[in-house]
């Protein structure tokens, strides 16, 4: 039914005539268009919300989303579902997508004992923020890269979540809410189990 409405919007829109649909492949273009929006608006409240029925991979596919894999969709929900990442921050196909790329990053660099595949390319302050996760994307300098070493050390599993990587960060630098503490820093420092290759 939402795709529906979607379609009779399009259909309705000022920039759709009769030559626009006189022909079964420009019917195709509009179905998939209005699959798109359905899909983006799904994507879209949920980030808003935070609540409901997560988008599936169907969802992402339907909205011209790379990159999103079964391996990986729960962190991507978990970023949507993040109080940082609003709607209007998640309802285009660019901004959805940069989204699904940093957590894909963040990822990778979770990569426990198995060689770097990416090194030299370290998540940015900008690549945690990309995900709501705020208290990463407030450090900078060596903190930062001391957070990207710490990750190197973790298999995926223990990052895919926004809430888990902003748990490892308020760990390490003793982080008490109660206390009243916030997290505006420039240097922290990290256990680190091994140097990150």
């Amino acid at each position: 039914p939402a795709q529906i409405t979607q379609l009779q919007t399009l259909l309705t829109g000022p920039t759709v005539g009769p030559a626009q649909v006189d022909s079964v492949a420009e019917l195709r273009t509009l179905l998939q268009s209005a699959a798109e929006l359905n899909a983006l608006n799904t994507i879209a409240q949920y980030a808003q919300t935070n609540t409901g029925t997560a988008p599936t991979l169907v969802d992402f596919t339907a909205a011209g989303i790379t990159g999103v894999t079964a391996q990986n969709i729960g962190a991507v929900q978990s970023a949507l579902a993040s109080t940082a990442i609003t709607g209007t921050q998640a309802d285009t196909r660019q901004e959805v997508q940069a989204i699904v790329n940093a957590y894909t990053q963040i990822l990778a660099e979770a990569n426990g004992a198995a060689a770097d595949a990416t090194p030299g390319v370290d998540p940015t302050a900008a690549t945690y923020l990309a995900i709501g996760a705020t208290t990463a994307a407030s450090l900078s300098g060596s903190a930062l890269q001391l957070l990207n070493s710490s990750l190197g050390n973790l298999a995926p599993t223990a990052v895919d979540t926004v809430a888990k990587i902003e748990a490892l960060v308020k760990t390490a630098i003793g982080f008490d809410q109660n206390r009243g503490d916030q997290v505006q820093v420039t240097n922290m420092q990290f256990k680190i189990g091994r140097a990150h290759v």
